[in-house]
């Protein structure tokens, strides 16, 4: 259907319906058949409205159905009950014959009671949100003609036309509804919209036009005339309707935005950032909204690349009018971190953490900043202290695990991966292999697939300490618990590769984490090609690491790894192909020119040798692609 989205805001779930309006003509009786079981039914009708106020939703919903089965005249009982049955979460809904008999047990009422005009508009917004828009134009229209200031009725009407594609005819009702209520920019909006879905551009300036001669010294419905030909293409035009609103009101927050987002379009970034230095004087938007317009403006610096001291002397503007304010000091040291000055991100988080501190957040994100400033003990001190103010949830616990790990603090990582475990499933071993019977009964996939990923990461935590053969164990208690957890099947391979394991069960291992979804993965592809290297399948590795690098090389640049291109060129070495190896070689390096000793030793080993990488041109086969 085509308005299922509309349908969830009205009901809550997800519902396709159709032939709902043969099933809302079906005659209902029109009296109560039998006076004793009528008053037997509103027995049951009176304690399920105690109930549902009592917030008993489930002993509700059951004492309707029982006074609607009683009594199936009572209408009051057949709307309750209708309700009920069409607010039933998702994961319960019923069928869509169901949704159908729900939904019409509410005429009766509506139709008994056009007086109450609450559940008569919601009654015909819902049939128009549905497929019956005759009888959403019936109820609702009856409504509003009953009591001309349930005006309600009419913007229901209005959005259902617009949601049945007859804009016209939903603009025309928004004009009803305007001339009890009056013009107002939003309604004008709609009405624009509505004619510029219909085609009718000229009746949408038409619109803009009538509404500032109800009110020419409004700066809003000037602004409103410029979006509309910032919506046409006509910028010039909507630059000029926005300056002539910002001359009315010098101080309004609305044309300012707009020209900010002109200028920052045009690339103009110093009157852009000269309208954002005004909007953030402007009292028309307070402390939420100039939060969001700074971290929308910090956000266009760091992604283009501009001077972020413009991002700082808009922070200074905006400190002054809040002082101390945690929200703001929170957007401070993100903005801080994204420029690298850790220390400084570290400052200002802690002072907003002076203020707020039960936010799990913020904690996590001051530990974050340490760690990145090459002080991850200090970041598992922090936690510590957080635990004084919050219980930590998951995503920070495994954040301290991964810290600890960095810190070569190994039982603290691993003992945390250990109580997460426990916490979805008492009692599971963590030092041995498991068995599927030893979970719960009722565990969930969900569940399973957590514990499959607690036990791989407490696989690779024990073999960076040392603990080959519990890291084995951890990776087959992942594998067991989720057989489709290519990363286990992956570090389990390529640990076993390096320790000089079972290379045909490491290959093994890697090809099924090459099985399903991640069939394309390059660091998986990678860890294949290497086990075939040290299985001194020279020819097979290079075919297969080609398509790593391949692969790799389709992703984003922050995204590659400098192993793969080391192992690239190690295993053009075995192929005697040394140009190519000296230029994967270099590649490597370039990534990390701080680090990889090894690769710039092998760098220095191959030109001492007189080998030049070959032309950029022809440089590998991938390379070309």
């Amino acid at each position: 259907m085509k308005h299922a989205g509309a349908i969830r805001r009205i009901f809550g779930r997800a519902a396709v319906l159709t032939g709902i309006g043969a099933l809302l003509a079906c005659a209902f009786p029109a009296a109560h058949a039998d006076e004793a079981a009528h008053a037997k039914a509103r027995y049951y009708y009176a304690e399920g409205e105690k109930r549902d106020a009592e917030g008993e939703r489930d002993a509700a919903l059951h004492l309707f159905r029982r006074a609607h089965a009683i009594d199936p005249t009572y209408e009051e009982a057949a709307y309750n009950f209708g309700t009920m049955l069409l607010q039933i979460p998702s994961e319960d809904f019923q069928n869509t014959e169901q949704l159908r008999r729900s939904f019409a047990l509410l005429r009766p009422y509506v139709d008994r009671y056009p007086g109450d005009y609450e559940e008569s508009i919601y009654y015909g917004y819902a049939a128009g949100m549905l497929d019956s828009l005759s009888e959403a134009e019936r109820v609702l229209n009856r409504t509003y003609d009953l009591d001309p200031r349930n005006t309600k009725a009419l913007l229901y009407l209005s959005e259902t036309y617009g949601n049945h594609g007859r804009y016209l005819e939903g603009a025309r009702t928004l004009s009803r509804f305007e001339k009890t209520q009056g013009r107002n920019p939003n309604t004008a909006m709609r009405k624009i919209s509505y004619y510029m879905a219909a085609g009718d551009t000229l009746a949408a300036v038409a619109e803009a036009d009538s509404l500032i001669a109800s009110n020419p010294r409004d700066p809003a419905y000037v602004v409103l005339k410029g979006n509309l030909y910032d919506a046409l293409a006509m910028t010039d035009s909507a630059v000029n309707y926005y300056r002539r609103a910002e001359r009315l009101d010098p101080e309004a927050g609305a044309p300012k935005l707009a020209l900010a987002e002109y200028f920052r379009t045009k690339g103009d970034s110093a009157a852009y950032d000269n309208k954002m230095y005004e909007l953030l004087l402007s009292e028309d938007y307070g402390l939420d909204e100039k939060t969001e317009l700074l971290a929308t403006y910090l956000q266009t610096l760091i992604n283009d690349k501009n001077d972020t001291s413009r991002g700082d002397y808009l922070f200074s503007v905006l400190s002054e009018q809040f002082p101390h304010e945690p929200r703001l000091l929170d957007l401070a040291a993100r903005f801080s971190a994204a420029k690298g000055d850790f220390p400084k991100a570290i400052e200002q988080i802690s002072y907003a953490l002076d203020m707020l501190p039960d936010n799990a957040t913020m904690w996590g994100q001051l530990m974050n900043y340490q760690a990145a400033d090459k002080h991850p003990e200090e970041s598992l001190l922090t936690y510590e202290r957080a635990k004084k103010n919050i219980t930590p949830d998951t995503s920070l616990s495994i954040l301290y695990a991964m810290l600890a790990t960095e810190a070569r603090q190994y039982g603290k990582a691993i003992g945390t991966y250990a109580a997460l475990i426990d916490s979805v499933n008492p009692g599971l071993r963590t030092d041995t292999l498991i068995s599927l019977r030893s979970l719960r009964k009722d565990i969930t996939l969900d569940e399973l697939n957590r514990l499959s990923a607690y036990y791989a990461s407490m696989g690779d935590i024990m073999h960076q300490a040392g603990d080959n053969a519990k890291a084995y164990e951890a990776y087959m208690n992942a594998e067991e618990l989720n057989p489709d957890n290519a990363m286990a099947f992956n570090n389990h391979a390529y640990f076993m590769a390096l320790d000089g394991g079972d290379l045909g069960e490491a290959e093994r291992l890697v090809e099924k984490a090459l099985s399903g979804r991640e069939s394309g993965n390059p660091t998986y592809i990678d860890t294949l090609a290497w086990i075939r290297f040290l299985k001194k399948e020279y020819a097979k590795a290079l075919e297969t690491q080609e398509k790593a690098v391949e692969q790799m090389e389709k992703q984003d640049e922050r995204l590659r790894s400098p192993e793969i291109y080391e192992h690239y060129g190690d295993i053009l070495l075995a192929n005697d192909r040394r140009p190519e190896a000296l230029a994967a070689f270099e590649k490597a390096a370039a990534m990390e020119p701080d680090n990889l000793a090894e690769v710039k030793e092998k760098i220095r080993h191959l030109r001492d040798e007189g080998v030049t990488p070959p032309p950029a041109e022809t440089e590998t086969k991938t390379d070309e692609a």
